[in-house]
């Protein structure tokens, strides 16, 4: 079992500051894929909506 909390803080860091390489960060985010921990939407989205709104690398639009 995974830290999730932890897993998704180390993933949107890596997101923010681009200083890891994304194959380091791939089983994290693998594993949170299949967590199914809920409890994460809410600190998800609100990473999500931060970056849409500064137009943040991994924002495809």
């Amino acid at each position: 079992m995974i830290d999730s909390r932890g897993a998704l803080e180390a993933v949107v860091r890596h997101a923010v500051d681009l200083e890891d390489d994304y194959e380091d960060l791939a089983p994290l985010v693998t594993a949170l894929a299949t967590c199914g921990d809920t409890s994460l939407v809410p600190q998800l989205q609100e990473a999500l909506d931060r970056f849409l709104d500064e137009k943040n690398f991994y924002d495809a639009t």
